[in-house]
């Protein structure tokens, strides 16, 4: 099952988005014919999908550790990763939200924001918890992997996530502090993946007999438990320990079987959570501001949102290409002129091209 994960990473993370996006939108599914409250139910739910996402990411954050540990080189890689997206629609959301708040305060507001400390500590309008938020769970990764790499580390670590979840209990932050679990959890799995070892067939079908009794625990919580316990509790959250990983390996057997009969549905998927990032940032701020009540418009508005993530992740894309080969330019002029060997080293290449580079600009 972990080379799964790893196969179909993309593809579970663009589910997860689909989910996440279902549960802001406001489709309905009471025309359903049956089961129409469940589904309804399950709509209701795909917060879930952040925990999904979460228990890959760690997967593959481990992964890149296990790769190259060092802290502030990490830090780069992901930056550089959500920066050049979250950035353009931070200052969009900006502009919308300042003309509210006192001129005194903007410094504060826009500092809280670009670092992520508002969701934390304030001060408000904080944009969406899980991008400022991602600061942390970025942050803590590399300190997590070290522990890990010791004997019972993963204990270590799950006992730690634990330990935060009493020390912030009570805490509108409990919404992130909780994820720190799965997170840790899916940076477990990716242990597994690096040093070869198998999910195996037992383990995978507890994990999935858990998944479903963590699933009714969060129907039965949300059935009995006001919103405001449910919240600063976390017991919208606590359940998907359980069925965060269940949900990745069933959908990594579902994947498993579309790409040897429906492969184009599985490339949709893979797409999809490619641009996941993207599909996330614009659909939350545009969210917000629509009231709508019809559903075909709402599936409409849907669509559009996974079109406009999926071409502004495009645009993203081809704007760092463009940045970066204008870096490479820079560097193989500033080599043919005499740079020094730190300038060489910078493109990764052999002997051969780095001659023909110098002799393309020389």
């Amino acid at each position: 099952m972990a080379e799964k994960i790893s196969k179909y990473r993309s593809a579970v993370m663009g589910a997860a988005i689909l989910w996440i996006m279902i549960y802001h939108s406001g489709l309905s599914f009471s025309f359903l014919p049956l089961f129409a409250q469940t589904v309804n139910d399950f709509r209701s739910n795909g917060f879930g999908g952040v925990d999904i996402f979460l228990f890959v990411s760690g997967f593959g954050l481990y992964q890149s550790l296990s790769q190259n540990a060092d802290p502030i080189a990490f830090y780069g890689r992901r930056l550089k990763r959500i920066l050049p997206a979250f950035f353009p629609v931070l200052v969009i959301w900006l502009f919308l939200k300042l003309p509210a708040v006192p001129l005194t305060d903007w410094f504060r507001v826009i500092l809280g924001n670009l670092t992520g400390t508002s969701f934390w500590i304030g001060p408000t309008p904080a944009f969406n918890w899980y991008m400022l938020a991602l600061y942390a769970f970025y942050g803590i990764a590399p300190y997590f992997y070290r522990v890990m790499e010791k004997k019972n580390g993963i204990y270590w670590v799950l006992a730690i996530t634990l330990l935060m979840d009493v020390c912030f209990y009570g805490n509108y932050v409990m919404i992130a502090v909780t994820r720190f679990t799965v997170f840790a959890m899916g940076m477990a799995a990716g242990r597994w993946a690096v040093q070869g070892k198998q999910i195996g067939r037992s383990f995978e079908i507890v994990s999935y007999i858990l998944g479903v009794l963590g699933y009714i625990l969060l129907l039965i919580f949300r059935e009995s438990l006001t919103v405001a316990v449910l919240w600063n509790g976390g017991y919208y959250w606590y359940p998907f320990i359980f069925s965060a990983p269940a949900m990745t390996f069933a959908l990594c057997r579902l994947f498993s079987w579309l790409e040897a009969h429906a492969h184009s549905v599985l490339r949709g998927f893979e797409v999809v959570g490619e641009c996941s990032l993207e599909v996330y940032l614009i659909h939350v701020v545009t969210f917000e501001y629509l009231h709508i009540s019809s559903n075909w418009i709402w599936l409409l508005t849907y669509i559009m949102m996974i079109l406009a993530g999926y071409i502004y992740h495009d645009v993203i894309v081809e704007a760092r290409s463009f940045f970066e080969k204008k870096g490479v330019k820079k560097k193989n002029e500033n080599s043919c002129s005499g740079g020094g060997l730190e300038t060489l080293y910078w493109i990764p290449a052999d002997r051969r091209v780095l001659s023909g580079a110098c002799k393309s600009y020389g």
